[in-house]
């Protein structure tokens, strides 16, 4: 019985995740930069493979969107000059 409980909790809150989640991305659909959704897959893959192991600590994934974020910020700031 308690397992049932817990995974009827797990689904709801899962459900409720979603909602929530979709909500706020057609809210700010608008206000989205265009990235590459490969690029961002493989850096999550790649960051979380190296988490599982243990290293890294996340670093990998901050420095990787931090480094894309500069170079589109530099190329940004090209088209305009």
């Amino acid at each position: 019985m308690m397992i049932k409980v817990v995974w009827i909790s797990l689904i709801l809150l899962e459900i409720g995740f979603i909602i929530v989640l979709s909500l706020d991305y057609w809210k700010s659909k608008h206000q989205l930069e265009s990235v590459s959704w490969i690029k961002t897959g493989l850096i999550g893959f790649v960051t979380n493979f190296f988490d599982v192991l243990r290293i890294g600590e996340g670093g990998e994934l901050r420095n990787r969107l931090f480094s894309n974020k500069i170079y589109f910020l530099a190329k940004r700031k090209s088209e305009f000059a």
